[in-house]
C-alpha cells in the first residue's frame, strides 16, 4: 500500500494502482464506525456545493424567487453539530490507532534488537 501512496497512478500503466481515498475511508470506517459519514458530511461543507455554500450562507425566500446572502442568516446548531460528530469520529480513529500501535510496538522493538 506504501507503494501506491508514494507512486500511485492512473495514467502509467506501469506505475503501481493509485490509491483511493474512498477505499481508505471505508476500510477505516470498518474499525471505527462513523468514519465514512464523517467524511462525507465533511466533505458537503468543504466542496463548493449547495449544501456546504449556498445551503449554508443563503436564506431563500420562494415567494420572490430570491436569496439573500451573508453570515448569521441560519442557525449554526447544524454545523456545530457536524463539527462536534466529525471531532468524534477523528478521536475514535486516535482511539484505534493508538491501541493498535500499543499492540504491535513490542514486536517492532524486538526486530530493532538484532540490528
Amino acid at each position: 500500500m506504501l507503494l501506491q501512496m508514494l507512486a500511485g497512478s492512473r495514467l502509467w500503466p506501469d506505475a503501481p494502482q493509485a490509491l483511493q481515498i474512498l477505499t481508505c475511508v471505508d476500510r477505516m470506517d470498518k474499525q471505527v464506525s462513523g468514519v465514512r459519514q464523517s467524511y462525507d458530511i465533511l466533505s458537503e461543507i468543504a466542496h463548493p456545493n449547495w449544501r456546504g455554500v449556498f445551503g449554508m450562507y443563503a436564506k431563500i425566500d420562494e415567494a420572490t424567487f430570491t436569496a439573500r446572502f451573508g453570515r448569521g442568516l441560519r442557525s449554526s446548531d447544524g454545523s456545530k453539530s457536524m463539527i462536534v460528530n466529525a471531532l468524534l469520529g477523528s478521536l475514535g480513529c486516535f482511539e484505534y490507532a493508538y491501541n493498535r500501535i500499543s499492540a504491535v510496538m513490542p514486536r517492532f522493538l524486538d526486530g530493532l534488537e538484532g540490528i
